[in-house]
């Protein structure tokens, strides 16, 4: 039996000392970034493909999981495509309040929007939650 490639490095890096740990650190970290980032281009690329077959006045729900901190959707928040941008990679969508928003295609991979309603919508207790830490977050800088 053929030893697995994680314990062939565990093995290697056993014999190695503390500089040269940091270094195998500071790559893995790195990779690991590159292939989150890798990853991330491949749903947004996906649901671009998605995005731009939008008409104006198609219904979607924001289907993402926990709470947008600050954020003006929340999930089984509904909205309506205004436009679709194709060269600018750009959707336009109005709220049931009537104000029109514009999303990155990054932006709307984010709030998932979709045809369905989430089974089950952020409930207004969380709501709240999210509006009471939202200027906590923007003092504290996060997005």
């Amino acid at each position: 039996m053929s030893e697995s490639k994680v314990t062939k490095a565990k093995r290697v890096m056993a014999k190695m000392d503390a500089s040269e740990l940091r270094q195998i650190e500071k790559y893995a970290r790195d990779r690991s970034r590159l292939l989150s980032k890798r990853a991330w281009d491949a749903k947004v690329a996906a649901e671009w493909a998605i995005v731009k077959t939008y008409t104006p006045g198609t219904e979607l729900w924001c289907n993402a999981t926990g709470m947008f901190v600050g954020g003006p959707f929340q999930r089984g928040d509904h909205v309506k495509v205004d436009a679709v941008q194709p060269r600018a990679k750009r959707i336009w969508a109005v709220s049931d309040d009537g104000k029109a928003w514009w999303f990155s295609v990054a932006e709307w991979t984010r709030y998932a929007f979709r045809a369905e309603a989430p089974a089950e919508p952020l409930s207004e207790s969380d709501r709240r939650i999210a509006q009471r830490l939202a200027p906590t977050f923007e003092r504290m800088g996060q997005p």
